[in-house]
């Protein structure tokens, strides 16, 4: 195995699809995409680095370059490169925000105790999606967690600013915008 990481739940299928839709023809059946194989989140990964030595990041980077606007390109590219090559991992050690989400017992690809394990016992929490626990609005239930580690650290008393806010807010629509702007233009 090249890789080691944890599954993306619940839309494994749903960014298989987009990858799919992403791709030529050629590339998905070059590759081997299929929506049953999981989706996995890049946020944790381990590296078998002799392995990664050996085979080269040449692949890689040309899917990058074949394809400059996949949705997430670090993470699609990984998962268009690596789909057979991966094993994974305790999802604790990437624990999202979705396990908080209504249903997300149901609709996770892990059992009831493997999911309260994660809920209750996280190794590496991932503040994915939005607010984040710096900003205005967060109910992440371990955002507490943030605070406490911010407040041990270096950044100790931080305080995130309107300005910096709106600065962040317009660095952001720019990226997607231009995402979008490519993707219509020739």
């Amino acid at each position: 195995m090249l890789l080691i990481a944890r599954v993306n739940f619940p839309r494994t299928g749903l960014r298989a699809r987009g990858i799919q839709n992403s791709l030529g023809q050629d590339d998905v059946a070059r590759y081997g995409i299929d929506t049953a194989v999981p989706y996995f989140q890049s946020g944790v990964l381990v590296f078998d680095l002799a392995a990664l030595r050996k085979s080269g990041v040449d692949e890689l980077i040309d899917c990058l370059r074949k394809y400059p606007d996949l949705t997430f390109p670090d993470q699609d590219a990984l998962n268009i490169v690596y789909r057979s090559r991966f094993r994974l991992i305790d999802p604790r050690w990437n624990q999202m925000a979705a396990v908080y989400w209504d249903g997300a017992a149901e609709s996770s690809p892990y059992d009831q105790d493997l999911f309260e394990a994660l809920v209750s016992d996280p190794y590496i929490i991932h503040f994915s999606g939005r607010p984040k626990p710096w900003e205005d609005g967060c109910t992440h239930a371990l955002a507490h967690r943030w605070n406490e580690a911010r407040d041990v650290s270096a950044w100790r008393g931080w305080k995130d600013t309107p300005l910096r806010r709106l600065s962040n807010k317009a660095q952001r629509a720019r990226r997607v915008l231009s995402k979008k702007l490519r993707r219509l233009l020739p």
